[in-house]
C-alpha cells in the first residue's frame, strides 16, 4: 500500500507539473531595459544638443554625455543622431554653417597621385573657404604625424589658424596632429562617414 501510495504522489506531482510549466511559458517576457540608452534618447531631444549646436557631430556629444556621466558608446550615438535627423534637415543646417562662417573656416586633405613608376605620391593641402584660396601644399611619399604637423606649421604661422578646421576621419589626423591643431585654437569638424559633400570645397 505504502509504494502505491507513494508512487500515486509522484504521478500527481508531474502532473501538475505538466499543467503549470505551459502557463509559465506564457508569461509575458519583457527584455531589460537600457537605461542609459533611455536617458540619451531623452538629451538627444534637448535643443542644447540637437538645434543649437549644428555643427556637433557624434564625437562633440559623445564627449558631453561622458561628462554628464551617461555611458554610451560613440557609435550608439550616430545611430540616434542618423535617427533622429532627417538628411535634408542636416544638409540644409551644415550648408547654412558654411554660408555664415565662410571667412573662418579652413580644410585640408589628401589626394594621390600616381607615378610613371608605380610609386604613389600623397598630396596635402589646405584651403580656405572664403576667398577658395590654397594656403599651403606639399608631397610626400610618406605621410607621418610628424610631417603634418610641419606642414600645418607652416601653413599658420605665428599660431594664425582658422575658427574652424574641416578635416575626414583619415588616421593620419588624429592623436599628434588634431592635439596640435586644438591646442592652437582650432575647433575641429570631422565630416560624417561617406560624406565627401561635407567637405565639399577641400573634394573638388
Amino acid at each position: 500500500m505504502g509504494k502505491r501510495a507513494g508512487g500515486r504522489e509522484a504521478e500527481d506531482r508531474r502532473g501538475l507539473a505538466s499543467r503549470r510549466v505551459p502557463w509559465v511559458l506564457a508569461l509575458p517576457f519583457t527584455p531589460p531595459s537600457r537605461p542609459t540608452q533611455d536617458r540619451y534618447c531623452a538629451s538627444q531631444r534637448d535643443p542644447v544638443y540637437a538645434e543649437e549646436n549644428p555643427t556637433w557631430g557624434a564625437p562633440r556629444i559623445h564627449g558631453e554625455l561622458l561628462k554628464l556621466g551617461f555611458e554610451i558608446s560613440e557609435s550608439t550615438v550616430s545611430r540616434y543622431l542618423a535617427q533622429g535627423t532627417s538628411p535634408r534637415d542636416s544638409s540644409q543646417r551644415w550648408l547654412t554653417f558654411l554660408k555664415n562662417h565662410c571667412e573662418a573656416i579652413a580644410a585640408m586633405d589628401f589626394f594621390t597621385v600616381p607615378t610613371a613608376t608605380f610609386r604613389v605620391l600623397y598630396c596635402f593641402f589646405v584651403i580656405g573657404h572664403g576667398r577658395r584660396k590654397l594656403l599651403h601644399f606639399n608631397v610626400t611619399e610618406h605621410p607621418t604625424s610628424a610631417w603634418i604637423v610641419q606642414q600645418l606649421r607652416e601653413a599658420f604661422p605665428e599660431h594664425r589658424t582658422p575658427q574652424y578646421l574641416i578635416l575626414d576621419r583619415d588616421s593620419k589626423f588624429k592623436g599628434e596632429v588634431a592635439a596640435m591643431l586644438e591646442d592652437l585654437g582650432s575647433e575641429l569638424i570631422r565630416t560624417a562617414y561617406h560624406s565627401p559633400w561635407q567637405n565639399g570645397v577641400a573634394e573638388r
